[in-house]
């Protein structure tokens, strides 16, 4: 039994090792986004989307983490380019509205650039992120972004700062 209990420990201790903790309500303020270029690939008689999203940021700090904001997205492959490198960068998911990106190795405070590819859900029965209706025999695509809805969209720093 103790064996038992001491493995669990051990594990439940890496498991907490591993996994960063999420924002709870905002983003962290050292990673700041410059430009976006976000390519959709959208079809209105399917019910998800794809797209990849490059984003240049400006990082405050050293870091090994990035946080955006991120609803029923999956993330596909993803890197980070800064000081002239390539790096891959792990997806981790936080709580409902947020994905992380996890580093192997820290990277300098500066300029960089995350580019994401990703898929998404299109919402049938809400109006949030991209949506879609049918009329008559046809579904059309729309796109709500009002408050916190563009991270239904593509992963983004979806906040009114």
């Amino acid at each position: 039994m103790r064996l038992i209990f001491s493995l669990m420990f051990a594990a439940s201790t890496l498991l907490a090792q591993t996994s960063p903790q999420a924002p709870t309500f905002r983003l962290p303020n050292t990673v700041r986004p410059e430009h976006y270029a976000v390519e959709l690939k959208l079809d209105p008689g399917e019910e998800t989307f794809s797209g990849t999203v490059d984003i240049e940021i400006k990082i405050s700090s050293p870091t090994s983490l990035i946080w955006l904001n991120g609803a029923d997205l999956t993330v596909k492959q993803s890197s980070l380019k800064s000081a002239g490198k390539t790096l891959a960068t792990k997806p981790v998911l936080g709580h409902e509205d947020f994905i992380g990106f996890v580093l192997d190795e820290s990277v300098p405070a500066g300029n960089a650039t995350l580019h994401i590819a990703y898929e998404g859900k299109v919402n049938s029965k809400s109006s949030a992120g991209i949506f879609r209706n049918k009329d008559a025999n046809d579904w059309y695509l729309y796109t709500q972004f009002e408050s916190i809805d563009a991270r239904r969209a593509f992963p983004c720093f979806d906040e009114p700062s």
